[in-house]
């Protein structure tokens, strides 16, 4: 797995020019489809999210009560991940098609703890029973991202 994120970063580097292996005009990202002309968008980046995954387990369907919770922490989670866009060059000019794809691959690394309570007593059932701690790593995530539309001008009077 080492070898495909250290294939994404060199391909990143590729992209943002930091590493200029390929170079490309701005007319070489240009090109028509039937009479429209489109262009094709290249970037890359990097970032980082943060939050909270929860799980949840209720002791009925019809009721609020847990049975048990875990809370996960992505404090932080660090990415690097590569984009395309294709879009109609004008999009003022009338209908057209516009189609996004990302791509993101987070490092793996520390990301924070992970507390898992459980709610067990049959006899008091507000009673907290079980607690833990611990240290909580991530793996290997992967973020995909693909959204298209058509977009259209609005007339303006």
């Amino acid at each position: 797995m080492k070898t495909v994120y250290a294939f994404v970063f060199f391909i990143n580097l590729c992209f943002t020019g930091i590493f200029p292996v390929l170079s490309y005009g701005q007319d070489n990202l240009n090109f028509t489809i039937g009479k429209t002309p489109y262009r094709i968008s290249l970037a890359a980046g990097a970032g980082v999210i943060l939050g909270q995954t929860e799980e949840i387990v209720y002791k009925s369907s019809d009721t609020d009560d847990y049975l048990s919770q875990l809370l996960w922490d992505l404090m932080p989670q660090v990415y690097i991940g590569t984009a395309l866009s294709l879009a109609r060059a004008n999009p003022l000019a009338g209908l057209g098609a516009a189609l996004d794809v990302s791509v993101k691959f987070g490092i793996p690394m520390a990301s924070g703890t992970m507390e898992d309570r459980d709610w067990q007593d049959k006899a008091d059932p507000d009673r907290l029973t079980d607690f833990s701690s611990h240290d909580a790593a991530t793996g290997n995530v992967l973020l995909l991202d693909i959204s298209g539309g058509v977009p259209s001008p609005l007339p303006m009077r």
